[in-house]
């Protein structure tokens, strides 16, 4: 089994495509998003919404929807 580059947030969201469309359609989250600091790593869009952690689309979309009651 080879390794996989994706985060654990960005696999739980391709097995549950259905939670990333309802968080990525609701207005809430996107003016969330709109407000977080970005930071650009090689060519790769990461936000900051807890301080100076990175973290990429998959994972505040992952967050959100816990934050929100939408993934146990």
């Amino acid at each position: 089994m080879g390794q996989s580059n994706e985060t654990l947030e960005s696999q739980e969201l391709a097995a549950r495509p259905e939670i990333r469309e309802q968080v990525e359609s609701s207005p809430e989250f996107q003016a969330w998003k709109d407000e977080l600091p970005t930071l650009d790593i090689d060519g790769e869009q990461f936000y900051l919404p807890w301080g100076d952690v990175p973290m990429d689309a998959d994972q505040i979309v992952y967050h959100w929807a816990r934050s929100h009651g939408l993934l146990a």
